[in-house]
């Protein structure tokens, strides 16, 4: 088909597939599919909402861009530092397919950054420009699904770039559609939002997140790659990592790997129930790996969680696995077992502190049961803290620690925390009765 993907749309039935040739197709505002659409990208196919920018002055030795008129005007985030404001902005700037970083002022311009004058219709970089491809991002969306009552698209084998999305906000942004084996990329915000099947997909080096969801139901998330995410400079306890979903019923998470995300791997934050991760590998994330928080029922099993949480060591916030004010609604319960945890700042965790009630409940850790993991660690906690006093959550929520092997380098390290306290491996089982008998302790990790 042509160039004007949104005119063969308009003038075709609901329900048509369209087949994209291979080939860079430059967009200046969303896609919006007819429902049961099917939109087929051939290898190759790129869908780039950034306009290329070929005319230069020089103010006193930086290369100035005049007449930029692109501005998505919604500003949101949190940056860190607090004193940054630059990752609000969605309006982004390429340097030979290299995210620029945003400075504030025009005294800040250096090598690698730009500077976007909104007032006057400027950017400064201080690169020499010449001999080289510059992107503005100009699309907010590449597709667009929300107050359109568009269902079941799918979207498949597309390249998707350089859009101009806001913090919380998807590049490809969807509803109950479709969306496998796309590469979403370098986009501000969010890559994916949405979906009701999200299959397949490469989803890197994006602004804030790799995915999101929410409000969905029997929402399947299955063998995608979530990696180097947030790289504009959202605050990681903000929203920012591989993957977030809320207020979701019955969402699967499975075979995704999620890796080297300044952030969360995998995220479920308000209110999700009947959640299930399973063989999932999260991977060098700097917060938490698999992090469950004021939620209800789950299953977390045969995960591999490595290396993460090593930018928040505190307290037990950088556990492989960590589920945070989150418990069994009712009768039902969140189930740990047989995940594999090596070398993160913490094993798994259970966190209590008072963060009020939800759709199902109080936010209690409650009928959590942690049986048959493997957890490997040199540093850090394995174990269940509060900060309500309260001591409930170890007493009285019906919580267990049974059948785990814990491999560390000390018999005597105190290295378990339960009721606020690092404990022995005797104070852990035969104080406390957690894993007895039938964990296993082996002090053979290579620390």
């Amino acid at each position: 088909m042509g160039t004007d993907i949104q005119s063969a749309i308009n003038a075709a039935p609901e329900g048509t597939t369209f087949c994209l040739q291979a080939g860079e197709y430059r967009l200046t505002q969303g896609i919006v599919p007819k429902s049961n659409d099917t939109l087929v990208g051939a290898p190759g196919t790129i869908l780039n909402g950034a306009k290329l920018l070929t005319s230069f002055t020089q103010e006193n030795g930086d290369f100035v861009a005049s007449g930029q008129t692109q501005h998505n005007p919604v500003v949101i985030g949190e940056c860190s530092p607090v004193t940054y404001t630059g990752c609000q902005y969605a309006d982004a700037v390429f340097f030979d397919d290299r995210p620029l970083w945003r400075v504030m002022s025009l005294g800040e311009v250096a090598a690698g950054t730009f500077y976007f004058d909104y007032p006057n219709g400027k950017i400064y970089l201080a690169d020499n420009p010449a001999g080289h491809k510059v992107e503005a991002a100009v699309a907010t969306r590449a597709f667009r699904a929300f107050g359109t009552g568009v269902a079941g698209v799918t979207i498949r084998g597309l390249v998707i770039e350089k859009i101009a999305n806001e913090a919380q906000a998807g590049a490809l942004e969807s509803t109950v559609w479709d969306l496998e084996n796309n590469e979403v990329r370098l986009n501000h915000g969010v890559g994916i939002v949405g979906g009701g099947t999200i299959r397949g997909n490469y989803v890197h080096d994006n602004g804030q997140l790799g995915i999101k969801g929410g409000k969905g139901t029997n929402m399947l998330v299955e063998n995608n790659e979530m990696a180097f995410n947030n790289n504009v400079g959202f605050d990681l306890s903000w929203e920012a990592g591989g993957g977030k979903w809320f207020e979701t019923t019955s969402l699967t998470g499975r075979g995704n790997y999620s890796h080297d995300n300044p952030g969360r791997g995998l995220w479920t934050d308000t209110d999700n129930i009947y959640t299930v991760y399973e063989n999932n590998t999260v991977d060098d994330n700097e917060r938490g790996g698999i992090f469950h928080e004021i939620s209800y029922d789950a299953t977390i099993t045969n995960n591999t969680a490595i290396g993460n949480g090593w930018g928040k060591t505190t307290w037990i916030w950088g556990a492989g696995i960590l589920v945070s004010s989150s418990g069994g609604s009712g009768t039902g319960t969140i189930e740990i077992s047989g995940n594999v945890l090596d070398d993160n700042a913490d094993g798994l965790a259970l966190v209590q502190q008072d963060r009020g009630s939800g759709d199902y409940g109080e936010h209690l850790v409650r009928n959590v049961s942690v049986h048959d993991n493997v957890v490997t660690m040199c540093d850090g906690s394995t174990g269940a803290v509060q900060d309500v006093d309260s001591d409930a959550i170890f007493d009285s929520r019906n919580n267990h620690f049974e059948a785990n092997t814990y491999h560390t380098n000390s018999s005597s390290t105190k290295w378990e925390e339960w009721k606020n306290s690092r404990r022995t491996w005797d104070e852990w089982t035969k104080t406390y009765g957690n894993d007895s008998p039938t964990g296993l302790f082996l002090s053979e990790a290579n620390c």
